[in-house]
């Protein structure tokens, strides 16, 4: 094989929190992988990740039931505690999606 573990990495999640008001989140361990041939370094996928945020996919989930209600970001990220930024992130993902399937 000409792909080797190269480094041992781990990050933290959030996920949905099973009580109200009780942050939770997952520590997820990975490895980095590197090519002896060309030297290309490439990480191990976290299956249960939504690519691009630190947030399961469980979670956007639960945020895309809540956005489907139309309440406004704002009123998600603070019922749900995750960062404005993520939630506008997966609103922008779901017109994106709605877009889609209208011109498709």
């Amino acid at each position: 094989m000409n792909v080797y573990v190269h480094a041992r990495h781990s990050t933290e999640i959030k996920d949905f929190p099973f009580l109200p008001k009780q942050r939770q989140s997952l520590v997820f361990h990975y490895h980095g992988y590197k090519c002896r041939e060309c030297g290309h370094h490439f990480m191990e996928p976290i299956p249960a990740k939504v690519p691009n945020t630190k947030i399961t996919i469980r979670a956007a989930e639960w945020i895309k039931g809540l956005l489907s209600r139309n309440m406004p970001v704002s009123a998600v990220a603070e019922i749900t505690g995750f960062h404005w930024e993520t939630v506008k992130k997966i609103h922008l993902g779901i017109m994106d999606e709605f877009l889609r399937k209208r011109k498709g």
